[in-house]
């Protein structure tokens, strides 16, 4: 009731999930699709995986992610780029 508009973000992907990682990055993904946004609206990252994804986890950077799928995990680092 006492709260302000943070980001508007237009995107294209068919999604099931959005949220916001512990690195205060906007994860918008479906069942093997993935986009992080800044919280200034810019596209960070965007990938379709072949496998499920089962979970994204911020690593111990700002830039570090572990996407967790159907039999294997892998370790995503951002270029530095903002």
């Amino acid at each position: 009731m006492k709260g302000r508009l943070i980001l508007e973000q237009k995107f294209d992907l068919e999604y099931t999930d959005i949220g916001i990682l512990q690195n205060g990055l906007l994860c918008i993904r479906n069942e093997k699709s993935v986009q992080l946004y800044t919280m200034r609206g810019n596209k960070r990252f965007t990938y379709t995986f072949d496998r499920s994804i089962y979970d994204i986890i911020s690593g111990s950077g700002q830039l570090d992610y572990w996407f967790i799928m159907s039999g294997e995990t892998n370790r995503i680092k951002l270029k530095d780029d903002f």
